[in-house]
């Protein structure tokens, strides 16, 4: 067996932080939930927990059947390996099939979260076109514009992730790993809110006024630690401060 260093540890980061990010779309609805400040921090809890359980198993398992030298080799096509040792080869493409079907389960929740996101933004006067944007549908119960500028942001991404896959820009690895390693950057600053809201009193009880930002801001730090090991990191850091410093310009001249 291999000896992985330090360094290739801490790239797996990004990887295995995506498998979390979709959770925080959620929030994005969480005008459309009933009692969503007490549902929707239970629904995080346990689905995020679930899902670190199940990718604890199943690596766990991957790694019995395989081995980590096996998975480091072959990438995503360790599954197929792996289900055709035990199902055969009709079973592993049926396996696959199943997989498929997860992924676009998951594409599902992303879209119904990301078209909203707009409207959410919209509602304070965040976004672009803020007024036409906050108007719903009576039919449709979303605004049409709010899903529009979701799309037009995908199909941008989209296309990054084209070329970035085309050109081979980004060995073993995609442009969204770096997307997601800022997020959680960013997320620093809600946490430090949490915290001063804890200190004017309006957040009550030292867990969550405290230990929870503490270790949410951990969390976040060795993500951002890890994700720093892809060579691209700088860049689309400097490509995120320049947005937001756009979306800070527009904030100021429209409020």
């Amino acid at each position: 067996m291999k000896s992985v260093g330090t360094f290739a540890i801490l790239a797996a980061v990004g990887p295995i932080a995506f498998s979390f990010d979709g959770w925080i779309v959620s929030t994005s609805i969480a005008h459309e939930i009933k009692d969503a400040r007490r549902n929707l921090p239970i629904a995080l809890t346990v689905g995020a927990g679930f899902v670190l359980l199940v990718y604890a198993l199943y690596f766990v398992g991957m790694c019995a059947l395989v081995g980590p030298d096996t998975i480091l080799a072959l990438g995503d096509a360790h599954i197929y390996v792996a289900a055709e040792q035990f199902l055969g080869s009709a079973g592993a493409k049926l396996v696959l099939i199943f997989v498929v079907i997860s992924v676009v389960g998951t594409v599902n929740g992303l879209v119904l979260g990301s078209i909203r996101l707009p409207y959410s933004l919209a509602l304070h006067g965040y976004y672009p076109g803020s007024r036409r944007i906050a108007r719903l549908n009576p039919r449709l119960g979303l605004s049409p514009w709010s899903a529009g500028a979701a799309w037009l942001t995908a199909a941008v991404w989209m296309a990054a992730h084209y070329l970035t896959q085309r050109f081979h820009l980004l060995p073993n690895s995609d442009i969204s790993e770096i997307s997601i390693v800022m997020s959680y950057l960013l997320y620093l600053l809600l946490y430090v809110r949490v915290f001063s809201l804890y200190r004017r009193g309006e957040i009550r009880g030292a867990v969550r006024g405290v230990l929870c930002p503490l270790l949410a801001a951990m969390g976040s730090l060795f993500i951002l630690t890890g994700g720093m090991q892809n060579p691209f990191f700088p860049w689309y850091a400097a490509f995120c401060c320049l947005v937001m410093a756009a979306g800070g310009l527009y904030h100021h001249r429209h409020t």
